[in-house]
Parts: structure tokens; sequence; C-alpha cells
């Protein structure tokens, strides 16, 4: 793995790390998908119209993966999670609007997953 540089030596701790050959890797996988580059006109004019930051998600393994955002110059407060990003649902405004309108066997039992 250390030879395609998918970890590499961690001076710090002499242990491993992700490479970045890895995020180079995921990048490219985010952005090869069709429904991220379908979405994106509508992503845009979105956020022409509210003149705000839009962003992109779905959920996926018991999160939300983002898989796009759209930001504009004229947002005064934004917090900016990276494109292809996974992170819990509960832990975002998009992931909580994904929630609410999945069905509740998806919700599962997790009750911080059911705070919408």
């Amino acid at each position: 793995m250390e030879k395609f540089e998918l970890i590499e030596k961690n001076p710090a701790s002499e242990g491993f790390r992700l490479g970045l050959k890895l995020h180079e890797l995921r990048t490219k996988a985010v952005a090869s998908r069709t429904l991220r580059s379908e979405a994106r006109p509508f992503l845009k004019e979105m956020s022409d119209r509210c003149n705000e930051a839009v962003g992109f998600a779905v959920a996926a393994d018991g999160g939300i993966l983002r898989l796009d955002r759209v930001d504009s110059p004229h947002t005064v407060i934004a917090v900016r999670t990276t494109v292809g990003a996974r992170f819990p649902a509960r832990c975002s405004a998009i992931g909580r609007v994904v929630l609410a309108y999945l069905r509740e066997d998806e919700v599962k039992a997790d009750p911080l997953k059911r705070m919408v």
C-alpha cells in the first residue's frame, strides 16, 4: 500500500497514515458520479435565486454523504463540509432534512437519529 501511495509513514508517530493518493481517488470517485453532475445546474440556480450556499447529500451507511456544494458570495455564515465527506445525519441541517423523509424503519431505533 505504501508503494502505491495509499498509506505513508507518519514522521511524528512513526506509524502510518492515509496517503494523498487515497484523497485523490476519493475526489475522482465523487466527481465522476452522474447524479452529482446532473444535479449541479439545479444547485447553481437555487444558490443564485436565494443568494445562499446550497448543498447536495444522500443517505449512506447510517449517515450522510456530501456529493456537492455550491457556495454563494452572499452567504454571511457558512459551515463548509468537504465534498465527499461522510458524517452523522443528526449533525447537519441537510442531514436532518434527509432524515425527515426516510421511512421509520430506515431511521432505525437510534433516538439521536430521530431528532429532526
